[in-house]
């Protein structure tokens, strides 16, 4: 009986805790999301152990915590997550040890949510807009941060913390400059999107504008067929080239926007989350944000 008992229990857990990529495990930092994940991983190289709570490929807005992801958290030294406003079930989690919440900086401003008519704003289901990893600007401080917290629970590796801390924030002086190469070189140019726009401080901080077909920055409500037709028209008397998609998100609006047209769909990333072939093949937000430079550039010089 007891037998039966113990294997009933093991189902029932296994249920609660979905399909994970990886097994419960003794990590040393959680993180919530791929770009925290990165940015631990390119500071602090193989000193420790690194579980990330949503998976690869898996919608970041809509995940709920498993029963691993519970354990891990409330077993770390550093848990990381971004904003209540993205990961409503992080705050207050992890009793002791250290959490930081990345947009607690006080350089890293939370813009609300905008209304639709006011012009080349953002649109989400978010009381402020949490995708604050998307501007190179405010990853700086996400970086500062990080590798303060990793000193914090490993100061007996602070020289290599800090040395690739610097490394990182290199590259990341190497994509402003470039992106406000783009900003020079878009200063006539408006970006289209079909699919929902999570970009909004990425544009915001380099002066680009932007019109999505979407009003929030989720799939859940469609765009109505009006406002399909206005903007296939828009974007045909506009010369667009290319209509813009986010990673990871049904395309079926945007195929419709350029339907019987030349106009091509290109994918800007968001960072939120990869697939999990490119998490296999080792992908970086650095990279992710390298590929949205030239692809902004194909609009810009089409």
């Amino acid at each position: 009986m007891r037998k039966y008992l113990s294997l009933l229990i093991l189902c029932i857990l296994f249920m609660l805790s979905g399909c994970k990529y990886t097994t419960n495990t003794d990590a040393d930092v959680v993180v919530t999301i791929f770009p925290q994940y990165d940015i631990v991983k390119w500071i602090a190289e193989d000193y420790l152990d690194v579980y990330l709570v949503i998976p690869p490929g898996v919608d970041t807005h809509s995940y709920d915590p498993s029963v691993d992801d519970i354990l891990n958290i409330k077993k770390c030294d550093l848990f990381i997550y971004t904003t209540p406003s993205l990961e409503q079930w992080a705050p207050g989690l992890k009793d002791d040890g250290i959490t930081l919440e990345l947009s607690n900086n006080p350089n890293i401003h939370l813009e609300k949510v905008q209304e639709k008519e006011e012009h080349h704003t953002h649109h989400g289901e978010h009381d402020h807009d949490p995708h604050i990893w998307t501007s190179p600007i405010y990853v700086k401080y996400m970086v500062e941060d990080i590798c303060n917290a990793l000193i914090e629970i490993d100061p007996t590796h602070q020289d290599v913390f800090i040395n690739n801390k610097n490394r990182y924030i290199e590259e990341l002086d190497k994509i402003i400059i470039e992106m406000n190469e783009v900003s020079i070189e878009a200063q006539n140019t408006t970006f289209y999107f079909g699919t929902p726009f999570a970009m909004f401080y990425l544009f915001h901080h380099f002066d680009l504008k932007f019109e999505s077909i979407y009003e929030t920055c989720a799939t859940e409500i469609e765009p109505s067929i009006d406002d399909i037709i206005s903007m296939h028209k828009t974007i045909i008397e506009s010369n667009v080239s290319h209509v813009f998609i986010k990673e990871l998100v049904s395309t079926s609006v945007a195929e419709r926007l350029v339907l019987n047209t030349d106009i091509q769909l290109e994918v800007l990333h968001s960072g939120h989350n990869v697939s999990s072939s490119d998490f296999e093949k080792g992908i970086t937000l650095l990279e992710i944000m390298r590929n949205n430079i030239n692809a902004l550039r194909k609009e810009i010089n089409k």
